[in-house]
């Protein structure tokens, strides 16, 4: 069953779209119906899965779907401590995210915006240079597998772009 979900995922397949962030310095690859923006000011990345469309805003007050925000992230210490902080508890998916250095996935339930309930998943992305902070919010808890899986695929999906001099400066 991975198997054929990461077929559909896969960048050889027109039900997908690669996506390119210089700001963050990564490429990752959704489905086809995904939409996403940059942050002008600030290195951040928000993908939103096409039930998100349903609502407004897309902001944390989601009502629907599965919104990711990938931000240039804190190192692995302070990552650590922040879940803590939010009492996130390791998560297990069945996708397995090989070849990638990451800190584990983890859960964490809360409250968000205008007092709804929401699921969050948050893991850190790291190379050599920096690492990247990809956080998952899901308004719908009979939803969590499922946007898990996507969740999750993306992630697998991430690669770092090469750092050029211009991107140091």
């Amino acid at each position: 069953m991975v198997m054929c979900l990461l077929t559909l995922i896969s960048a050889e397949t027109k039900h997908e779209q690669e996506i390119n962030s210089k700001k963050v310095g990564i490429k990752l690859v959704t489905p086809v119906d995904w939409t996403y923006d940059e942050n002008k000011c600030d290195p951040l990345l928000s993908l939103y899965s096409p039930e998100t469309k349903e609502h407004p805003h897309k902001t944390l007050d989601l009502e629907k779907g599965l919104k990711m925000e990938l931000a240039l992230g804190l190192n692995e210490t302070r990552f650590m401590e922040a879940m803590k902080g939010v009492k996130a508890e390791k998560f297990t998916t069945l996708v397995n995210i090989k070849d990638k250095d990451f800190t584990a996935i983890y859960l964490e339930k809360g409250t968000y915006g205008s007092g709804r309930e929401m699921l969050c998943l948050h893991a850190l992305l790291k190379n050599k240079e920096k690492s990247v902070w990809v956080i998952g919010y899901i308004p719908e808890k009979e939803k969590l597998n499922e946007y898990a899986e996507k969740y999750t695929l993306i992630l697998a999906s991430i690669e770092f772009l090469k750092q050029t001099k211009s991107d140091s400066k």
